[in-house]
């Protein structure tokens, strides 16, 4: 990760840890933090895992869809 992070920032792209999405304005392209900070992006990569049918309804995608998490120990 620290190298691909090390190579991303080198072209302009900035990955967030840990950050907590309030609001997400898709049309505007435009995501406010829980802390208050506003984003704009052009492209947003979603990887909130258990969570990433959450994000992505937050942006408008996969509407339908919704994660069914369970852990495979039978």
């Amino acid at each position: 990760m620290q190298v691909m992070d090390k190579d991303l920032s080198a072209k302009n792209i900035e990955i967030r840890y840990e950050s907590k999405i309030k609001v997400v304005d898709p049309v505007k392209r435009q995501i406010q933090l829980e802390d208050g900070e506003m984003i704009q992006y052009g492209h947003a990569i979603n990887t909130a895992r258990l969570h990433a049918d959450k994000v992505a309804h937050q942006f408008r995608w996969g509407m339908r869809y919704n994660l069914l998490p369970f852990k495979g120990i039978y």
